[in-house]
């Protein structure tokens, strides 16, 4: 889940509070681990309605905001409206405390986030693009020091590495 605020692009003054948005990459997440730990028909049936999502937004992902707003009105919203119905129809026929219970539950108790994306043209469906791109420095202070060859992570970061590549024997430790 992550919270996206607009700004003037001049001032940065905030046009617009913060608003959350959730991820259906994790949502999905839930589904692909109950459906790889027991090939539950739920679940795959769950990535398929899922898929259909992530379908539209290949399909609008060289158009202008304006075009894809529309995109998402006429076909991700209907989607969404039905995998929401279907959500809360199977969730009814799940045992409390059955695994295919807990990853409904998880999409149903964000759903306002997760359909926010749908409202627009310029929101993510998921956040991996921005996960992808920290991931680097996420693991790099993890462990306390990122690969010598991560030059661009590295000049973000107020240290050098503490290790080279293993062509070198030389170790660089961490400033301060």
């Amino acid at each position: 889940m992550f919270a996206a605020a607009r700004a003037h692009p001049e001032t940065q003054l905030l046009l617009e509070p913060c608003i959350e948005l959730a991820c259906w990459a994790h949502a999905r997440r839930k589904f692909f681990d109950l459906f790889q730990a027991s090939q539950s028909p739920g679940a795959q049936k769950a990535l398929q309605r899922i898929g259909v999502l992530y379908a539209i937004e290949a399909e609008g992902r060289n158009m202008s905001t304006d075009e894809r707003q529309r995109l998402r009105a006429e076909k991700s919203q209907p989607a969404l409206t039905e995998l929401h119905d279907w959500l809360q129809k199977t969730r009814l026929l799940m045992a409390p405390n059955s695994a295919t219970a807990k990853a409904i539950d998880y999409s149903l108790k964000r759903w306002p986030a997760l359909m926010r994306y749908a409202e627009t043209g310029d929101l993510p469906i998921d956040n991996n693009p921005v996960e992808n791109s920290i991931r680097p420095i996420a693991l790099g202070k993890k462990i306390g020091c990122l690969p010598a060859r991560s030059a661009p992570a590295n000049e973000r970061l107020s240290f050098k590495p503490c290790w080279a590549p293993p062509s070198s024997t030389a170790l660089i430790r961490p400033l301060g």
